[in-house]
């Protein structure tokens, strides 16, 4: 298309290239290579979190994520309007009900004024959205999900090594309270979290088929 202006345009090397080639030739492209255990443990390192438990996909992630912090039917998360479509997905998959937010104007991220406009007796959880490597607002995001012990799921995907005052988007939560990683820091909620992961990889290993 004439005059076309993408939303963004891989940069793909030589690098790239050879690490590719060098996975297909191992003949090993799953969780049982060397590179997925190598990439969780850089990933992790890189964002300074305790650990990094890779999936298929955004929406996997966001899923178990919600899964892991037990959340379900007749619960409410509050989700930006301006997102895509994967962070309500992920919320209405659980059986809870994606609760829509405004963002900011200008900034394009989530509102978080609007956020505590929505929340109800059902919230159990805020899920910010950050958008074009920008942040959400995490500091008074925090401080709200606090007042209500709420907790806090960042959506990261398009938003990899961006900071908020200093500290990696996707290490803020989960409270309760954020994943990113859940913040009360949810006890146990990171143990669940890798747990759900390493038992559909056995699974998966044993020749299981699974369904969410």
């Amino acid at each position: 298309m004439e005059n076309r202006i993408p939303v963004y345009a891989p940069s793909l090397g030589q690098r790239e290239r050879e690490n590719v080639l060098a996975c297909l030739d191992s003949s090993w492209i799953s969780s049982k290579g060397e590179f997925l255990p190598r990439f969780e443990g850089d990933f992790a390192d890189y964002i300074g979190a305790p650990f990094a438990a890779a999936v298929c996909n955004g929406t996997v992630a966001l899923h178990l994520a919600l899964l892991a912090l037990g959340i379900g039917p007749g619960d409410e998360v509050i989700v930006p309007t301006l997102t895509y479509i994967a962070s309500a997905n992920a919320v209405a998959y659980t059986g809870a009900t994606p609760v829509f937010c405004d963002s900011e104007r200008d900034a394009w991220q989530i509102d978080v004024a609007d956020v505590a406009a929505r929340i109800t007796s059902r919230t159990r959880a805020i899920m910010p959205v950050h958008l074009y490597g920008g942040t959400c607002d995490m500091t008074e995001l925090m401080k709200l999900a606090r007042r209500h012990d709420l907790f806090v799921i960042e959506d990261c995907a398009e938003a990899i090594g961006t900071r908020h005052g200093g500290t990696h988007v996707g290490t803020f939560g989960v409270n309760r309270r954020s994943i990113g990683t859940p913040y009360r820091r949810a006890k146990g909620t990171p143990l669940q979290l890798r747990g759900l992961v390493d038992a559909g990889r056995v699974f998966r290993a044993a020749g299981g088929v699974g369904r969410a």
